[in-house]
Formats: structure tokens, C-alpha cells, sequence
């Protein structure tokens, strides 16, 4: 049997401000070793050079002594002027030589960075389609595809605030129309019966909380939400709920239920925003139980806290679960049609969820019912410390 290979190790390669100590590093050496080389070699050759011209020129005829004079003297003052000539072409050339290679290695970082640049200003001016592009540089790269990321984040933000103006426009219609008619009504003289303004209050009503949704959602989402966390005992909270809406169960027929362990363990949330979370989820399973039962089970598992509201409602098909958690989402339009519901509550309940460490999750069965439910984190001693002040958190 052949010995298996060893996986290949990837080197991690050194960051930029590494690799441009080690590029002055090879500068200063390119330096050093370009003056030398080209001193060295223009000084051999040049000096090589005038002492063969030197030698000819002396008279052969003359002594010894005077043609050593003459030749000491002469090469003294040759070789003083080859030195100072070498080593300024040296100079010359080495300061030319490293000016290129710092032209080359500028371009390669400051035109990614005018293109990142030009990105970001067709950004900011409205182009969120535009990207930035990548680079053979790993720093800049990474500064590009955050950049790309920013974008995209904004391009998201803007596309949902659009269809948020959308879908609030649309919202907003309907009961708009009914009062308008009605004002219209008005206007030719009919009298004003009971039922009329009960439903124009009715609409009315609509439009606030489908306002008061709106705001805050949009607290939610652009992150200047504060919650108050701390250790609390969830099991008197949701029986607060549930006397809450006992007269709305009483009206539609409705048995509350709740199952579980009466020693749940303390939870790590904010206790009105846990409360405000099994409001919607307990009124809506109301809305839709069709005067049957609604559940409430508690449960613990591991280090998370359970809770599941349960309806024999009509269900919700399996094509719609994936949105039950969008923003103005109706499945059948016939199950909302009198609810009263703005059709952002379950959006609000998944980020609120969500901001205090938990999630939440849905199934159904048509014709069954619906079941939602969501965890939170059981408190911890480290936990219950850090509960002082409210937490602004980000959506």
C-alpha cells in the first residue's frame, strides 16, 4: 500500500507593510550594489584606458627618472578624474534605475486604488450597480470586496426601502378609499349611521397601527433599537399575555392552552420586548385558530429556552412558509381579510427575536394548524452581569 501524501501546507504570505520593508530592503541593496558594480567597472576600464595612453605618450628616450615623474603625476590626476566621473555615472544611472522600478511599483498600487476610488464616487452618486474591481495585491483586494460588500449592503437597503414605500403605499390604499368614500357620502348629505363610522374608525385604526408598525420596523432595521436585557422568569410573562387576551380568545371562540414545566430556567431578554414577541404570535394563532385551540408550550433545551404557539387554524401552504416572515406577506388574502392585521407583525417579531440572540422558526400543516416557535438564551451568571444599561443594538 503507497504511504499517503501529505496535504500541502499554503504559506501564508507576508502583509504589505512586510513586503514594502523587504522592498526597501531590495532597494537599498539594488543601490549599493549598482553603484559599486558600475564604479568598479567604469573605473577599470577608464583607467585601463588613459594609462595606455599615458605609456604612449612618454619619450623613451628620456631617463628613467624623469619618465617616472612624469607618469606618476599623470596617473595621479587621470585616476582622480576617472574616480569622480565613475562615481557620478554611478549615481546617474542608479538614481534613473530606481526611479523606474518606483514609477512601476506606484502604478501597481495607486491605480487599483483610483479605480476603488472612482467606485466609491459612482456609488455615493447613485450607481449602486457598479463594483469595484480586484487587484493582484491581497491588501487591496480585500479592500475591494469590502467595498463590493458595502455596496451590495447598500443596493439591498435601497431595493427593500423602495418596495417598503411600495408595499406602504399599497397598504395605505384601501382604507384611504373606504374613508374617502365615505367622506363623499357626507358630502351629498346621507345620514351618518352607527356602522358607518364604526367602519371608518375601523379603518382608521388600520392606518395607525399599520403606521406604528411601520416606525418601528424601521427602528428595528436601522439598528437604533434599545433593549433592556436582563435575567428574567419568562413563565409569569406569558401568563400576563394570556390573560391579555383572553377577552380576544372569548370572542372568537377561542381555548388558550399552556403546557410545559412550571421550573423553566430564568432567560437572558428584554422582558417587554419577549412580551410585545408572544403578543403577536398568540393574537395572530387567535386570529387564525378558526374557534379552535391555541397551545402555548414551554420547554428547556441545553443552554436555550423554548416556546411554541400552536393554532387549528386553516394552516399555510408549503409554498408560502419560506415569506411568512416578509414584510406586508399574506398567503391567502381570505384569512387576513378580517383580522385587522398590517402584515408586518411576524417581520417585527423575527427581528426582535433575532437582536436578543435567538431565532424562530414555522411549520405547518394545511387544514392542521401552525406552529411557530422561537428560543431565546437561558441567563447565565456572566450574563446577568453585563445587564446594566440598555443596548442599542444593530438590526
Amino acid at each position: 500500500m503507497l504511504p499517503k501524501a501529505k496535504p500541502a501546507v499554503r504559506r501564508r504570505s507576508p502583509n504589505l507593510r512586510m513586503r514594502l520593508w523587504l522592498s526597501h530592503i531590495l532597494v537599498g541593496a539594488i543601490s549599493v550594489g549598482l553603484i559599486t558594480a558600475i564604479s568598479h567597472t567604469y573605473k577599470s576600464l577608464a583607467f585601463t584606458r588613459e594609462v595606455e595612453r599615458l605609456q604612449q605618450n612618454i619619450d623613451l628616450e628620456k631617463g628613467i627618472r624623469e619618465r617616472e615623474a612624469f607618469s606618476t603625476r599623470d596617473v595621479l590626476v587621470r585616476f582622480h578624474q576617472i574616480n569622480n566621473q565613475g562615481t557620478l555615472f554611478s549615481v546617474v544611472i542608479t538614481v534613473l534605475v530606481l526611479t523606474a522600478w518606483g514609477c512601476t511599483v506606484g502604478q501597481l498600487i495607486v491605480c487599483p486604488l483610483r479605480k476603488i476610488e472612482l467606485s466609491v464616487r459612482q456609488a455615493a452618486a447613485g450607481d449602486l450597480a457598479t463594483r469595484a474591481p480586484s487587484s493582484s495585491i491581497p491588501e487591496i483586494h480585500r479592500l475591494s470586496l469590502s467595498i463590493n460588500s458595502l455596496i451590495a449592503s447598500l443596493h439591498g437597503v435601497e431595493e427593500r426601502r423602495q418596495e417598503l414605500m411600495a408595499d406602504l403605499a399599497h397598504e395605505l390604499r384601501t382604507p384611504m378609499t373606504v374613508i374617502y368614500g365615505y367622506v363623499e357620502m357626507f358630502e351629498d348629505g346621507l345620514a351618518v349611521s352607527s356602522e358607518i363610522t364604526q367602519q371608518m374608525l375601523a379603518e382608521m385604526g388600520r392606518c395607525h397601527r399599520l403606521i406604528s408598525d411601520m416606525l418601528e420596523l424601521a427602528k428595528v432595521e436601522a439598528g437604533h433599537f434599545p433593549l433592556f436585557l436582563d435575567s428574567f422568569q419568562p413563565l409569569p410573562v406569558v401568563r400576563s399575555v394570556l390573560t391579555m387576551l383572553k377577552e380576544q380568545a372569548a370572542q372568537a371562540q377561542c381555548q388558550l392552552e399552556i403546557t410545559g414545566s412550571d421550573d423553566v430556567p430564568e432567560v437572558y431578554g428584554d422582558r417587554d420586548r419577549v412580551k410585545q414577541i408572544l403578543i403577536n404570535l398568540v393574537s395572530n394563532a387567535i386570529a387564525h385558530a378558526a374557534a379552535g385551540t391555541v397551545k402555548v408550550k414551554l420547554w428547556a433545551q441545553a443552554d436555550e429556552f423554548w416556546v411554541a404557539v400552536t393554532d387549528t387554524g386553516e394552516g399555510i401552504a408549503p409554498e408560502d412558509l419560506p415569506w411568512v416572515f416578509e414584510r406586508f406577506w399574506r398567503g391567502d388574502k381570505s384569512r387576513n381579510s378580517n383580522t385587522g392585521s398590517s402584515g408586518i407583525g411576524l417581520a417585527i417579531t423575527k427581528r426582535l427575536v433575532e437582536l436578543q440572540g435567538g431565532h424562530i422558526e414555522v411549520e405547518s400543516q394545511l387544514g392542521q394548524g401552525t406552529t411557530f416557535r422561537f428560543c431565546l438564551p437561558v441567563a447565565t451568571p456572566e450574563r446577568s452581569q453585563e445587564a446594566t444599561l440598555p443596548q442599542c443594538v444593530n438590526g
